[in-house]
């Protein structure tokens, strides 16, 4: 090729790039063109700008007012990956709203009105790996209604409505490895609740109205559990099955619970934290548990006498002064108040032998 031929080629691809770079920016939005991210927030928007150019990887759409949502509110955009829709007033979701944005990985559509999802409200969404729904209105979630989600990792339901987790609420998430449905109003989990989501390692549950540990015997691979501020007030021997081995956090604090058993975290053997505070415990048995494992016990009302000997030893040999970890006595008379590696084990066994 000769040099004026290289010299024309060269002009047309620096007219390409400069094309690119320089595509206008919606009105009421920020580019930042190199990054492929358009940024469209507080503009009370009620749909995404027609000219969001379809090379958009990264859109902000936060704060307008886009309270129906259907096919119709974007254009073809095959390369987007992250789409933001945080407190738009959004009350429907229609089953089409997002064929043609197939490529998306994270769909931020918390803090917003949604009270029913829709079936086929996901279905072309199969590359989606994060999707954020706390804060939102939900009572209810239709039998299959994340099944399209396929390689879906982590589900965001904190903060909504909802009562129950059925049979085939959670269809298809086999890939799923954190799930968050605290501060809901859950009284009931189904048997098969967790059925596809076998190696689900995160659960948080906190704040709902549970009376008793939920069922979870197809996940095998849970390491984190949170149960904070449900209404449990037991932990028996069966509370806790066989495959939940592998968990390594369990949170059951600020929930009222009067017992837990010799035996009832006896199949928990990787436990690294457990946290008990704010209950009313007045004994507790820790032979069946690790000796490295962390126990926050601050909150309860302990009975300082034989009854506690294990956990006395144990906090001695422990040496550590993290004042969570530590017991305050709540009785016998006398002892109130004292924090218990400061009492002499012969006042402990006294104490204990005296009442009997």
């Amino acid at each position: 090729m000769d040099w004026p031929a290289l010299m024309l080629l060269g002009l047309f691809a620096n007219t390409w790039v400069s094309a690119e770079q320089f595509t206008p920016c919606p009105e009421k939005c920020t580019c930042l063109t190199a990054e492929h991210h358009v940024k469209c927030t507080y503009g009370n928007l009620t749909t995404i700008p027609p000219d969001v150019s379809n090379s958009t990887i990264e859109l902000h759409m936060d704060y307008n007012n886009l309270t129906f949502l259907q096919q119709s509110f974007h254009q073809d955009l095959p390369e987007m990956r992250a789409l933001f829709l945080r407190n738009c007033n959004i009350q429907t979701i229609k089953p089409d709203t997002f064929q043609k944005v197939t490529g998306i990985q994270h769909l931020y559509l918390d803090a917003n009105e949604i009270q029913e999802l829709e079936n086929g409200t996901f279905e072309d969404l199969s590359n989606l790996l994060y999707l954020y729904l706390q804060k939102n209105k939900i009572v209810h979630l239709q039998p299959d209604i994340f099944s399209p989600l396929k390689n879906l990792i982590a589900l965001y339901l904190t903060d909504n409505l909802l009562a129950e987790i059925s049979d085939g609420s959670l269809n298809g998430l086999t890939q799923l490895r954190w799930l968050d449905l605290g501060f809901n109003m859950i009284s009931n989990i189904s048997k098969e609740a967790f059925k596809a989501s076998v190696y689900l390692r995160k659960l948080d549950l906190q704040n709902n109205l549970l009376t008793s540990v939920p069922p979870f015997k197809s996940i095998i691979s849970l390491q984190v559990l949170r149960l904070s501020g449900n209404r449990i007030r037991k932990l028996s021997s069966t509370s806790f099955s066989r495959n939940l081995k592998s968990v390594s956090e369990l949170y059951v604090d600020n929930m009222g619970l009067k017992r837990v058993s010799s035996l009832a975290l006896r199949r928990l053997r990787r436990l690294d934290v457990l946290d008990l505070r704010n209950n009313s415990l007045t004994s507790l048995s820790v032979s069946k548990l690790k000796s490295s494992t962390t126990i926050y016990l601050t909150g309860n009302p302990w009975k300082c006498d034989c009854s506690i000997a294990e956990l006395y030893i144990r906090l001695l040999m422990g040496k550590k002064n993290d004042p969570e970890q530590e017991v305050q006595c709540k009785s016998p008379k006398g002892l109130e108040d004292r924090s218990l590696t400061t009492i002499n084990v012969s006042v402990i066994n006294y104490v204990g032998s005296s009442m009997y």
